[in-house]
């Protein structure tokens, strides 16, 4: 999956797109298992012509909007929200910028890789985008935290707040 990300200055933070296109080949391959799967459910229920039908528009559908995943992060002085990564879809996550120790990327075992912010209880993934060291720089600057004392601490993969 090829990557790519926008960061946006707003009038009270900053917002930060990224977005993964999915490879032609697993779009294919996507499309073929839907296509599958939707002979398999409707052979036993309707004619052998209308079950290719059936699975040809299913697999053409899939192909069509299998283009990738995006993930969102709005991030202010006073929280940072995030939302659509493009791993898992789940809930929109917030996390309160005070209680945020640092930002930082990070390829744990089993999880999703990509921006984390460290709080004393837990990590939370911000941002599933594998070049973040630009997206703290951005929000660095934007809102003025210690960043040379961070880069001294933590090296230049985090920032901290």
């Amino acid at each position: 999956m090829s990557s790519s990300y926008r960061i946006q200055n707003l009038a009270g933070g900053l917002l930060i797109r990224s977005h993964r296109e999915t490879k032609s080949w697993e779009r294919l391959l996507i499309a073929c298992v839907a296509g599958g799967v939707a002979w398999g459910v409707t052979s036993s229920l309707l004619k052998i012509w209308w079950c290719v039908s059936f699975a040809f528009v299913i697999a053409i559908g899939v192909f069509l909007t299998a283009r990738g995943d995006s993930a969102e992060l709005r991030a202010t002085n006073v929280e940072f929200a995030s939302r659509g990564h493009a791993g898992r879809r789940g809930p929109r996550h917030l996390s309160s910028a005070g209680d945020v120790r640092r930002l930082e990327f990070q390829d744990p075992t089993g999880k999703v890789r990509g921006l984390y912010a460290v709080t004393d209880r837990r990590d939370f993934c911000l941002l599933d985008y594998e070049e973040t060291m630009e997206v703290i720089q951005a929000i660095e600057n934007r809102f003025r935290f210690g960043g040379a004392m961070a880069r001294k601490l933590f090296g230049w993969r985090c920032a901290s707040f």
